[in-house]
């Protein structure tokens, strides 16, 4: 039976029987008290077959201290405590891990991170980067499928971090719709832990389509919250599925907020930042209820990890008061965190409940009431922790032992109300670091939360049973250097597609509606024979020519590079590409590179240039503001402009010479009338090199040049030139704007 049923069912009675006692008339006839029963039963079917719908937001590295109703003094946060109020405050609640993606990926698989291999990422750090080879594996069952096995609508909004390759997103797991960023906001080219690294500003996408590079995270709240609406409103008639993995408060060394709660929080921009988040949830609160969906809902809200504190951040900090340690720790601080739970009529108001439950318990416990079934052939670890959830008397934790692991090293082990911190060496990550052993710690969570009074020398015997529950964890999700025998590989691709340096990666993150040019094993058969001449593929290309005429693109692996190897050695002429299909209001991308003393150019329409040189080491986009000529930017070694007009760069954004660069364009073709007279000039709207704007709203007013049937149709072909030395392009895509 749906849950809810029979409680609804009963009311019905009691309400008739109350106004017998009371001496008043029946409601319905002695006909219809007769057919009373089968009306009963054609109610007790339809409310059988209807399925709660399920909401779980989650924060980012919010800590447990963080939130009124978990004893915070400086944040407001009426709408979450007047949601424990109405429901169930957990106080013993666990994450997966205590950083962002093996927490998310135990919330996903309602596995410990360790168990589906993603404790880690590829490259041995304690979260996915950028153009990441690793990812959640696609075969694992995530609780998105467990709800569209059951014809769920269901959507992702907000932070994903579990791979940020197409294989990876949220749309190939489970979620039919997504709205979000790949990876944390602070993950961006100057955070980049290698030189050279290309990391793009962070994208914000729709399901396989960037919307907007880079994303301002000061709005995200506020566009999660109004794209949260939305899908409630749109799928009030059938059961859903809303996770929202919140993209704050964050990893940077600041918090984030819209204009409309900066300066009015008395804990400053981190207090404006919890406020947003609450507000936030009061309208999905407000949604349920008004769309008539409040009774058959249950939302669950918490955070992916504590919150960080020390250099990470400014003050002021996130709080895990009254828990020791911080995000990124084996300490409480870090896998502890808040969690309320809401479901009227369903989960029992007023609760506060301390017994152990996980962030792994969600999958199961879902799963159980949209009587969804998990395969017996797949181990996960967590439990259905309704009864704790609905107030049955007597419910206890359906965990024996629950273990914090520290990326692939098991770090600590709680069993009942004892907690051990495992005597390991600390930095046995890092071999070249000095080893530095730990000694064991015993505490008595139940009296000892803060973790202060180590008791590990008067509970010799609890010690031993531990380190027992750690050997068998060992064993079955494993250790440093000692794989695990119940371990599921993740998800891995030896070929990834570099993010483009605006969040636009290669051929995956060009929009739809886009006509790639040069793109991944496709698109140079959009260029001209005549003007292919001295271009020349990479070897992940081949170009086959017959008689001058045919171009054939022969494998669809790795990106196009087409490279101009046969430059006039004069330096007075170079080669160009010219495009088949003619173009007029556009946007383009691409990407080039130049090495020291030559230079490219994008000619819109044929005529309108944008330079690309190597400009004393570092390329520089540079405007021709006519038509076939015009004044140029022009830099000298002190940076100083020198002739120049129109609207000056904001910013030098260049990188040295021999590195891709990138190039957005965004151009109004000029208008002109039936006469052939121009009545409005072109413009650069919007020029970025490398994801900077440095060029908006110039007008090209030089002089008209070209044949009579371009200023007709103010259209023209998109050219691409290389002169004076090595020029190399590739990823270069147009999208015909209204």
């Amino acid at each position: 039976m749906r849950p809810g049923a029979k409680p609804l069912l009963d009311a019905l009675t009691q309400d008739e029987s109350s106004r017998r006692l009371r001496g008043q008339g029946p409601i319905y006839s002695t006909f219809m008290i007769r057919l009373a029963p089968f009306f009963a039963a054609l109610l007790f079917i339809s409310l059988a077959d209807a399925k709660p719908n399920f909401i779980l937001v989650v924060a980012d590295n919010l800590g447990y201290g963080d939130v009124g109703c978990y004893g915070s003094q400086v944040n407001r946060t009426p709408v979450l405590d007047q949601m424990a109020s109405e429901g169930i405050k957990l106080t013993s609640f666990y994450v997966g891990s205590s950083v962002c993606t093996p927490s998310r990926a135990a919330f996903m698989t309602g596995c410990y991170p360790a168990r589906v291999s993603m404790e880690i990422s590829g490259t041995r750090r304690p979260v996915i980067q950028p153009v990441a080879q690793k990812g959640l594996a696609p075969f694992e069952t995530t609780i998105a499928e467990v709800a569209k096995s059951q014809d769920y609508a269901t959507m992702c909004i907000g932070k994903w971090h579990l791979g940020d390759q197409p294989q990876f997103l949220p749309i190939k797991q489970g979620f039919d719709n997504w709205l979000g960023v790949p990876y944390s906001e602070d993950m961006v080219a100057t955070t980049a832990p290698r030189l050279g690294e290309m990391w793009p500003p962070v994208p914000l996408v729709k399901n396989n389509t960037v919307i907007e590079a880079p994303v301002d995270p000061d709005t995200l709240t506020q566009r999660y919250t109004e794209a949260a609406v939305k899908f409630i409103k749109e799928n009030k008639e059938s059961p859903f599925f809303l996770y929202l993995p919140h993209a704050v408060p964050g990893s940077s060394i600041t918090a984030f907020a819209s204009d409309e709660y900066r300066g009015k929080s008395r804990n400053g921009i981190y207090g404006a930042c919890i406020e947003e988040l609450d507000w936030s949830m009061g309208e999905i609160l407000k949604c349920l209820k008004e769309e008539g969906l409040d009774e058959n809902t249950l939302v669950v809200w918490t955070s992916d990890n504590g919150a960080f504190q020390g250099n990470r951040r400014v003050k002021p900090l996130g709080q895990n008061t009254p828990l020791k340690g911080t995000g990124g720790t084996a300490y409480e601080g870090g896998f502890r965190v808040p969690c309320i739970a809401r479901w009227p009529g369903r989960i029992p108001s007023g609760q506060i409940n301390n017994e152990l439950v996980t962030s792994m318990d969600l999958l199961p416990t879902f799963a159980g009431l949209s009587e969804a079934s998990l395969s017996d052939d797949t181990k996960i670890d967590g439990k259905d922790i309704w009864p704790v959830l609905s107030g049955v008397d007597g419910a206890k934790s359906p965990h024996d032992v629950f273990y914090y692991y520290k990326a692939t090293q098991l770090r600590a082990v709680r069993s009942g109300k004892w907690k051990l911190h495992l005597p390991v060496n600390t930095n046995a990550m890092r071999p070249q670091v000095a080893a530095r052993f730990e000694k064991a710690q015993l505490y008595d969570l139940e009296a000892d939360v803060e973790e202060l009074n180590n008791v590990v020398a008067d509970q010799p015997d609890i010690v031993a049973k531990i380190l027992t529950l750690a050997e068998e964890g060992r064993k079955n999700l494993g250790d440093i250097g000692r794989p695990g025998s119940e371990q599921r590989p993740a998800g891995w691709l030896d070929n990834v597609i570099s993010l483009r340096s605006d969040g636009l990666p290669g051929d995956r993150w060009f929009p739809s509606d886009a006509i790639p040019l040069i793109t991944k094993g496709a698109g140079v058969s959009a260029w001209t024979v005549e003007t292919l001449k001295g271009w020349a593929p990479a070897s992940s290309v081949a170009l086959d020519v017959e008689n001058g005429k045919q171009i054939v693109v022969s494998t669809v692996e790795g990106d196009s590079v087409l490279h101009n190897v046969a430059d006039d050695p004069s330096g007075k002429k170079g080669e160009a590409l010219q495009s088949k299909q003619n173009f007029g209001d556009i946007e383009a991308h691409v990407e080039f590179q130049v090495s020291a003393g030559s230079n490219s150019g994008v000619y819109v329409m044929g005529r309108y240039e944008i330079q690309i040189l190597d400009s004393f080491g570092k390329p520089d986009a540079e405007l021709s503001y006519g038509d076939n000529g015009g004044v140029y930017q022009r830099w000298d070694d002190t940076r100083e402009k020198k002739g120049y007009e129109g609207t000056p760069p904001l910013s030098n954004a260049s990188r040295p010479a021999g590195e891709w660069q990138s190039l957005d364009i965004r151009f109004r073709a000029p208008q002109f009338n039936a006469d052939g007279k121009k009545t409005s000039p072109a413009n650069f709207e919007e020029v970025k090199l490398n994801g900077v704007i440095i060029h908006k709203n110039v007008t090209c007013s030089g002089p008209t040049r070209g044949p009579i049937s371009e200023k007709e149709t103010g259209k023209g072909p998109l050219v691409i030139q290389g002169n004076h030395g090595p020029v190399a392009l590739r990823n270069l895509w147009v999208r015909p704007l209204d």
